[in-house]
């Protein structure tokens, strides 16, 4: 028995795990009193390429597993979300980049304002 399949049953009996697909369970949700086994999707992808060509892969998974409705302990099948692109820091004009060190240096000579001073001392340090 899967490590998958064993952990999941620890916790719940009566969920419903589909045959073949242990490597692809990724955990349960519960819900209104019910514990549902959680599937990735690719995950299933990847179990039914083994026996199977991509597209017929594709065409099983979704009639036979997705669209399969056995009652409320049906699993659920999770698609996760792309990482969020990273976003490049905009742009600073030349002219503004020096206004900006400019005021950070004046900044920086505060007598009366130490902790101002020292942060834009450490600004200064770490843009030059």
């Amino acid at each position: 028995m899967n490590w998958r399949r064993k952990a999941i049953l620890e916790i719940a009996d009566e969920v419903i795990l589909w045959e073949g697909l242990d490597n692809a369970i990724i955990g349960v949700v519960e819900r209104c009193g019910s514990v549902c086994s959680v599937y990735d999707r690719e995950g299933i992808l990847k179990e039914l390429r083994k026996d199977m060509e991509e597209d017929d892969a594709i065409e099983y998974m979704n009639f036979n597993i997705v669209n399969a409705y056995v009652g409320q302990n049906t699993p659920f099948i999770m698609t996760f979300l792309p990482l969020a692109p990273k976003r490049k820091a905009p742009k600073i004009p030349r002219n503004e980049m020096e206004r900006l060190r400019a005021a950070l240096r004046e900044i920086s000579n505060f007598k009366d304002e130490p902790y101002c001073a020292d942060f834009a001392r450490d600004v200064l340090d770490g843009v030059k």
